[in-house]
């Protein structure tokens, strides 16, 4: 695959009426954002998607070297942070219809995303070379001008090696030209057996690169393709899109070699590869001949047709057949030789099927009521009370938890063989195999005899170092360069999100022994709980590398769901040293066993607690509890961890952390930076009032120096939620709102149906007319503060950027 830097326009776009027409300012993507063109209606073939290229940085990409590169937060990581690989979710996917936008598609990367500038992509060369006549290099203009350029919708499959879940499939339409017409172009010579493609990524093991059979590779019918576009606009090289071929494709292309053997890249042979039936991960990983095996290149289809779907409802007895609908068929339809953008519109000669397709199948309730799964691929059917139904599917995108496939494996039994036969309401049979395999927390990550003890001083060394020491569950492995960069550190939370029961199972072949600290340690270490004995009261109690421990002294209701746990410092005088806006991270032992930890394992996370100004002695945490539901039998994690605590028992908490800082007396510090403000906003949804209120706690609160009301500061809050008893601290807000009326004006939205009557506040989700209603406009002196759900807090960006924000210096995301 080519790729273009993401302002380098097609060959259509350098055309000066074309950029008229098709350039916009936009705030949200850019100065200038390019509208997909459209392909005319009267060739009735599926549209286009036209959402415009994701221009934000992810907050998750900071830190990373992709801290550069535009990503949507719609998609789900699969690896962590970095290298950056992700789906969408199922959902996301599927209402977008055949063609997945740019935004959504899947991304496949090995490491960091090369660094492409406009210079760069101008001077782009593609080397073409060995066993062929006419070894030549081409630019991009050669490739536009010298050959016919043609379209091709291409479908990706989910492979190996990643953790893919059900959404690791994208369909786009491509535009490029044939490899099959820059063969031609070159004539390969007898003897020329694979053609070796090769990207410009900088890898541990050398660039990207691997091969096809040189007699696929030169049928036109294969559908190869060196793409410049997908869905009408030049692929990105920060998205690090991907063209389909095979599961065999190479970004930011710079060489193709005609050769008598394969690619000898490492990744030709160590990834995006499906293996043979029924060879599985483990049994690749323990059996490294099975990635040299040539059967591992070869994809089921091979362009041919899905003929037939069918379904059942009685555990396979019998078997219904579904409607089908190929929406790629409609482009075999129609022959568009002359578009200025697609090119060559033909496939009514072609054959080969390169993409999915629909079924569906209309089926009575009463008939699902009697049922205990649907088999196509196998949903679990749930009876639950008051005569509901509610479907479960094998498995979720990415690395979210669910799926039955997952919950039958976590529970020793095989997801090959399931039994969903069940007359008990809201559960669900297991399986009727024997039990074989242990659950995911009790998978044995230990290697037998290793009796070594190691202390927070050897985890510091230079051995250490060198060779990537790590800790997960108290047990220290040699990471190899894995953990490279946190030499002696607390893997265990990122190593169980990202690493499925047989990755663990892995990992005691890393073993190498025990941690375990001593009293001259206690100081040393980051990762461990130090004693506070002898902690000065007069000394803020925090402390950004080591753990402290705290005791639950009083936990009180504020809703349904939601509860403020209290817990004490060491010193009743003491200051817990949390500037007014940061937060803090907070861990904690399960004392029950759940799906994905084990009873007495250390689960963490980040949290704003609901602070005080002047407050000492204690620090207040606002959580909800996320109980157990069909879809999420163990509930939230961590808020069930809280759950389970009595008065008396302690958690861990170590800090601070943010960028945002309200010092006082109208001062913000925002990256280090400090600016007097006049006026700021404030919106919120859910638990994510806990840093908006710490902050209007704290601006209300402020003494100010002079009489003149002009000095303070002023604020607006727009709170959206549910329902009303969803509406976390309120009697608290509408206080602070009757006893600031000059400084401070709330405003509410309910999202849910449960509306009381005589409620004067807005309905429904956050809106451009009420961010410009009910936030001060925009100028100096002026920000505006989002905490929520990572959906409502990209909407309100959006939105605040249409009204005049600027995103950069005046809107700041908790």
């Amino acid at each position: 695959m080519i790729c273009r830097h993401p302002y380098q326009p097609l060959p259509h776009q350098s055309n000066p009426n074309y950029r008229r027409k098709m350039l916009k300012k936009d705030p949200k993507y850019g100065v200038q954002s390019l509208i997909p063109p459209r392909i005319p209606s009267h060739l009735h073939i599926p549209e286009i998607p036209n959402e415009r290229a994701y221009a934000e940085v992810d907050a998750l990409d900071i830190g990373t070297p992709d801290a550069w590169i535009p990503r949507d937060p719609r998609l789900v990581r699969l690896t962590g942070k970095h290298p950056f690989n992700s789906e969408p979710k199922l959902k996301d996917l599927y209402a977008q219809g055949f063609l997945t936008p740019s935004n959504l598609f899947f991304v496949r990367n090995h490491g960091p995303v090369p660094r492409i500038d406009q210079e760069k992509a101008d001077k782009w060369e593609l080397k073409i070379h060995g066993l062929c006549n006419n070894p030549t290099t081409l630019t991009l203009r050669d490739l536009y001008t010298k050959f016919r350029v043609a379209q091709g919708t291409k479908h990706r499959p989910k492979v190996t090696r990643v953790l893919w879940g059900a959404g690791g499939v994208s369909t786009a339409l491509f535009t490029g030209v044939y490899l099959a017409d820059v063969l031609e172009y070159v004539q390969p010579v007898r003897g020329a057996k694979h053609v070796i493609f090769e990207g410009c990524d900088d890898l541990p093991n050398g660039p990207y690169g691997t091969s096809q059979l040189l007699s696929w590779a030169h049928d036109p019918r294969k559908g190869m393709m060196l793409a410049w576009a997908m869905n009408g606009l030049a692929l990105s090289s920060a998205p690090g899109r991907a063209l389909s071929n095979g599961g065999r494709s190479v970004k930011w292309l710079t060489r193709i070699e005609l050769s008598a053997i394969e690619s000898q890249h490492h990744l030709h042979f160590h990834d995006n590869k499906v293996l043979p039936m029924p060879v599985g991960p483990d049994q690749a990983r323990q059996e490294k001949h099975w990635w040299y095996d040539p059967r591992a290149l070869c994809y089921a289809g091979g362009g041919h047709r899905v003929t037939r779907v069918e379904l059942s409802t009685d555990n396979g007895t019998t078997w219904d057949l579904a409607s089908v609908t190929y929406p790629e068929d409609a482009f075999r339809s129609v022959s568009y030789t002359s578009d200025p953008v697609y090119g060559e519109l033909d496939l009514t000669e072609s054959d080969m099927c390169f993409c999915w397709c629909f079924w569906s199948y209309e089926m009575p309730v009463e008939r699902l009521k009697g049922s205990s799964a649907i088999m196509v691929v196998r949903v679990c059917i749930h009876r639950l009370e008051d005569d509901k139904l509610q479907f479960e599917h094998p498995t979720m995108a990415g690395t979210q938890s669910g799926g039955w496939m997952q919950r039958l494996k976590d529970e020793g039994c095989d997801p090959s063989n399931p039994d969903f036969d069940s007359d008990v309401i809201g559960a669900t049979k297991p399986c009727n195999a024997q039990r074989a395999a242990a659950s995911p927390s009790d998978v044995l990550m230990t290697k037998p005899g290793i009796t070594r003890k190691i202390s927070a001083a050897e985890l510091a060394s230079a051995e250490a170092k060198k060779e990537a020491w790590f800790i997960v569950r108290g047990e220290v492995y040699s990471g190899s360069g894995y953990f490279k960069d946190h030499p002696g550190e607390d893997a265990t939370e990122d190593f169980i999100a990202i690493h499925s029961t047989d990755a663990r199972r892995q990992l005691a072949e890393f073993h190498i022994g025990t941690f375990q600290a001593d009293d001259a340690d206690q100081n040393q270490r980051g990762d461990v709980t130090v004693t506070t004995d002898d902690d000065d009261p007069t000394e803020p109690f925090l402390h950004p590398k080591k753990w402290k421990s705290v005791k639950l002294v009083n936990v009180r209701d504020v809703s349904k769901d939601a509860k403020v746990f209290q817990f004490a410092l060491r010193h009743e005088t003491q200051e817990l040293g949390l500037p007014i806006g940061h937060h803090l991270y907070v861990r904690l032992r399960r004392k029950c066993k759940g799906m994905e930890v084990l009873k007495g394992e250390l689960i963490q996370r980040a949290y704003t607690p609901l602070l005080e100004r002047d407050s000492r002695g204690v620090v207040d945490l606002l959580i909800k509890i996320y109980g157990p539901t069909p879809e999420f039998p163990d509930g939230g994690q961590i808020t069930q961890g809280f759950a389970e605590l009595i008065l008396g028992d302690s958690i861990e908490i170590k800090g601070p952390i943010g960028d945002f800082t309200w010092k006082g007396r109208g001062v913000v510090s925002l990256h280090n930076q400090d600016q007097r403000v006049t006026e700021i906003g404030l919106v919120c949804g859910g638990t994510g009032i806990a840093p908006i209120l710490q902050v209007l706690r704290a601006i209300l609160n402020d003494p100010r120096s002079g009489p003149d009301e002009n000095e303070i500061t002023k604020v607006w809050m727009v709170d959206v939620n549910r329902e009303v008893d969803d509406i976390l601290c309120k009697e608290e807000i509408d206080q602070l709102e009757k006893d600031n009326e000059k400084a401070f004006k709330v405003y509410y939205s309910l999202t849910g149906r449960n509306i009381p009557e005589g409620w004067k506040y807005s309905r429904g989700r956050i809106t451009y007319d009420m961010l410009k209603t009910h936030l001060p406009s925009p100028g100096k002196g002026k920000l505006v503060c989002i905490c929520g759900r990572s959906e409502m807090e990209q909407s309100v960006k959006a939105s605040l950027s249409k009204i005049g924000w600027d995103e950069s210096t005046q809107v700041v995301l908790f």
